[in-house]
């Protein structure tokens, strides 16, 4: 249904960011099989303003930072491969994607918030209650519940596990800034343990960003309607056979 709001304001097309979030999970578990056969830490990058804690108030701790780009990178590289002229604009609750397109190289155009979103769709009279189609699906499971705290370590775990990987690792799963900052302190002060570090700067995760326009609780009970009906898609087999996403650049460049 948002899908084709979307389309009536006038863009092309529509891609659930989801399945950029697969390619960041597919490759993020890559980089945690280095990383563990080295005896080191890694954290996830895919938060921007998680990302940016880091380099301002730990420098010391770049180095174990994912060098994956963001599922919004991944999404938009992947449509511009498809059409090298096509301007990318992401959309979604998170502010800080406003700054990622600043630092980001070959990502996206421009970001919009679900508020800007909203007030596009007053401006063009269109009422998303009327709209009757069947909802698309471009991400796997594990790919749509990226956006939710948990959701990228419980990915790249999937990720993992799709490739018979049964070496065991730990998480810490750092649900809003507050959280974060402990975390990235203990693993400055070498006092942390687990091997993957996962922080997203808004409790409860992406979806719970300040540019949303429904409260968090809602925004849950959507999903899981949403959820319910998906297929049970495999990452891999998003990447490989429904979409071709094996080719594209999954380095995070700045």
């Amino acid at each position: 249904v948002l899908k084709e709001a979307i389309r009536r304001l006038g863009f092309h097309t529509v891609l659930e960011v989801s399945l950029g979030a697969d390619a960041t999970a597919y490759h993020e578990a890559q980089e945690l099989k280095q990383a563990l056969s080295r005896g080191f830490q890694m954290t996830t990058s895919c938060c921007p303003a998680f990302v940016e804690m880091i380099e301002k108030h730990f420098p010391k701790l770049t180095p174990f930072v994912s060098g994956t780009a963001s599922p919004m990178t991944m999404a938009a590289r992947y449509l511009k491969r498809e059409d090298p002229d096509a301007l990318v604009a992401f959309i979604g609750p998170c502010v800080a994607k406003k700054l990622e397109i600043k630092k980001a190289q070959d990502t996206a155009d421009y970001v919009l918030t679900f508020e800007e979103l909203a007030a596009m769709f007053q401006a063009k009279k269109i009422d998303i209650a009327s709209i009757e189609v069947q909802n698309e699906q471009d991400g796997s499971l594990p790919g749509k519940n990226f956006a939710v705290s948990g959701g990228v370590s419980s990915a790249v775990e999937t990720a993992l596990k799709e490739e018979n990987f049964d070496q065991p690792f730990t998480c810490v799963k750092c649900n809003g800034a507050k959280e974060c900052k402990k975390i990235l302190m203990m693993m400055n002060a070498g006092r942390l343990k687990e091997n993957l570090v996962e922080g997203m700067a808004c409790e409860g995760g992406c979806v719970a960003g300040p540019g949303g326009v429904e409260p968090v609780r809602q925004v849950m009970r959507n999903r899981q309607k949403l959820l319910a009906s998906a297929d049970r898609r495999g990452i891999r087999e998003n990447l490989e056979q429904l979409h071709d996403l094996t080719h594209i650049d999954a380095r995070r460049r700045s």
